[in-house]
């Protein structure tokens, strides 16, 4: 009873007290993600992780093994994340979000933790692209749509994680959702849908209605600024895309399979940053998907530089949200992690870069610890935050 008789700002203040002592060097100051990279300009890259199910083992009662593991975290200087906030499946959504006091108070502390450590987060709202819309029973166009009864329940949420997430200063920003753009302008007989699992809560599967255009997501990412902006949040908006697909350009037109040159993947890249509400730009870079692009020349640092350029003209910050490489043979693996790591380092534009993905054991081929074979990406990012 007393939880729900304290004010929100009670709450924060008692979800810091209650967490471990503010790391030494704490300079949140509620910065957005630009103004965060403008006080860093002269610093080079800032490198984090994303920490996928820390907030989700935080709620199901492994505290003290996600306290660690953002106290290893702060130890090697590493003091940015990525993490979802709203589950994934329709169910989990169901289960946790039955109790809303709850899970704002489990949400309080969570983000309690990050600020008493000095590490800034950015929060993906609905990391499932078919989330709201399976929630809603409508298809997955419905996101387009800022009537649909997916916005409507989707309002009320942004608008309970604007507050909660605005009270800590170290929250950089909210991402709307996971790769929207890989979704998009596919050929009938290749469409990619978000996935089925009827025992999740999706639909048995997914049918045309579900098809998305590249209109869907613009207007989708209108909707989300809009309704981010309406409920409060003044702080940093983050899309949550990848880099363009290799036909990305062409494919709006039904060239599907014709490769786009380099301009046009500038100005496609250009496009779904989501406009002047986004003060960046997110893409997400993996080793093996250079060869999708014929004017990179299968070089990495290549597309980087297009990427970088693309940033700048566009005078946003580049995020690059996850990136790695994901060769099976641990010796190419750090190799690629390497080239990767010195491309970034090198590049032009502020670039705040985020590993995937650590301490996450349902992905072993790519997840890395400070005590297994891929720890050594971590102490690469540590050292060159130095």
């Amino acid at each position: 009873m007393l939880w729900r008789t304290l004010s929100i700002r009670a709450l924060v203040m008692l979800s810091c007290a209650l967490a471990p002592a503010a790391a030494k060097g704490n300079d949140c100051a509620g910065d957005s993600i630009s103004e965060f990279a403008a006080k860093r300009q002269n610093k080079g890259v800032v490198f984090g992780v994303n920490y996928f199910d820390s907030f989700f083992r935080f709620r199901d009662g492994r505290r003290a093994d996600v306290r660690a593991g953002l106290d290893s975290l702060t130890s090697s200087g590493i003091s940015v994340i990525r993490v979802p906030v709203f589950g994934f499946w329709p169910s989990e959504y169901r289960s946790r979000l039955s109790n809303r006091q709850k899970f704002r108070q489990e949400l309080l502390g969570y983000l309690g933790e990050l600020e008493a450590r000095g590490i800034r987060s950015i929060l993906t709202f609905s990391w499932f692209q078919g989330l709201y819309p399976d929630l809603a029973g409508e298809p997955v166009t419905a996101i387009a749509n800022p009537k649909s009864k997916a916005w409507q329940i989707a309002k009320e949420d942004l608008a309970m994680l604007a507050e909660v997430a605005g009270t800590f200063k170290c929250t950089l920003g909210i991402e709307f959702t996971n790769e929207l753009n890989l979704f998009i302008d596919r050929p009938v007989l290749r469409a990619r849908y978000p996935q089925v699992n009827l025992e999740k809560g999706t639909p048995r599967s997914r049918t045309s209605a579900d098809r998305l255009q590249h209109a869907d997501m613009m207007a989708a990412l209108r909707n989300f600024s809009i309704l981010a902006r309406q409920v409060g949040w003044t702080r940093s908006l983050v899309t949550g895309n990848s880099k363009p697909r290799g036909d990305a350009y062409n494919a709006r037109g039904g060239g599907f399979g014709r490769v786009d040159t380099e301009d046009e993947f500038s100005q496609g890249l250009m496009e779904q940053s989501g406009g002047s509400e986004f003060d960046n730009i997110s893409v997400h870079l993996y080793f093996d998907e250079v060869q999708e692009h014929d004017f990179a020349a299968r070089s990495f640092k290549t597309l980087l530089n297009v990427i970088s350029t693309t940033s700048l003209a566009a005078q946003k910050t580049l995020l690059v949200g996850e990136f790695g490489s994901r060769d099976g043979d641990l010796v190419k693996q750090r190799n690629e992690f390497e080239m990767m790591m010195q491309a970034i380092g090198g590049t032009r534009s502020t670039i705040l870069a985020l590993l995937w993905v650590y301490d996450f054991s349902y992905q072993p081929e790519l997840n890395v610890t400070f005590g297994n074979s891929r720890s050594y990406q971590l102490d690469r990012l540590r050292d060159f935050g130095k």
